[in-house]
């Protein structure tokens, strides 16, 4: 057991860079946030839809993604040192994925606190506020990725979110056991960063569709493509 607990903080090495890019994110959106109204006077509902929220969201998940992929490879000579402990390939990707989808959970929330801090510091700014305290909420219902991020009764808007972001940590892992020995992953970055590339309207999950199952078709494929054993590396 004390190998495995040993494996699960090896995964957890990467926090603090995830936590500082998170803060990152924080700080561009809430920048951006505070110039877009004061110069292009964005209503409320527009703001989160705005381009510099978009893509702000993606590269940073794109960003947290390699650091979790490369935060622990080091080639063949961390391949033979995973080996080492003993620690049976599948319980590997489950702590590493396990990890990952913890990760990338922090990243939805994350970004909710900031969409919802971004629409308080808004509010507290009006005189009048339509619909009162409401507004806030209400906001999910007109803004494609503050929807995304709440979908609040729209409940295959809750599938694909949640669903999108556990098979990123899913797609972590399985680029986590391929570095160790040397092999490189870069769909799960493109996929990340493809992530800001379509505003959805409200009621359509066609782009959400797409992502997802190319997530399930990555994961598919690198877990059949994943190496056995060092001699198969080699070979």
């Amino acid at each position: 057991m004390k190998k495995h607990y040993s494996l699960f903080f090896l995964a957890a090495a990467s926090l603090w860079r995830v936590l500082a890019i998170l803060l990152g994110l924080a700080a561009v959106q809430f920048a951006a946030a505070i110039w877009l109204v004061q110069n292009s006077g964005l209503f409320l509902y527009d703001l989160p839809d705005h381009f510099l929220f978009r893509w702000s969201a993606a590269i940073a998940l794109t960003l947290i993604m390699a650091v979790l992929i490369r935060s622990t490879g080091g080639g063949y000579t961390t391949g033979y040192t995973m080996e080492r402990l003993r620690v049976k390939r599948s319980a590997q990707l489950w702590w590493f994925s396990l990890w990952g989808i913890l990760v990338f959970l922090l990243c939805w929330a994350v970004q909710l606190g900031i969409v919802l801090g971004v629409c308080s510091l808004y509010a507290k700014g009006q005189e009048v506020l339509p619909w009162g305290n409401q507004m806030l909420l209400l906001n999910s219902y007109y803004s494609s990725y503050f929807h995304g991020l709440l979908p609040l009764s729209d409940g295959l808007g809750w599938v694909y979110t949640t669903v999108f972001y556990v098979l990123l940590g899913m797609a972590s892992g399985l680029g986590v056991i391929r570095s160790f020995y040397g092999k490189r992953t870069l769909w799960p970055l493109v996929i990340c960063l493809c992530s800001g590339l379509v505003r959805s309207p409200l009621g359509d999950y066609g782009w959400q569709f797409i992502l997802c199952i190319a997530l399930v078709f990555g994961c598919g494929i690198g877990y059949a493509c994943l190496p056995q054993n060092r001699e198969e590396v080699t070979a």
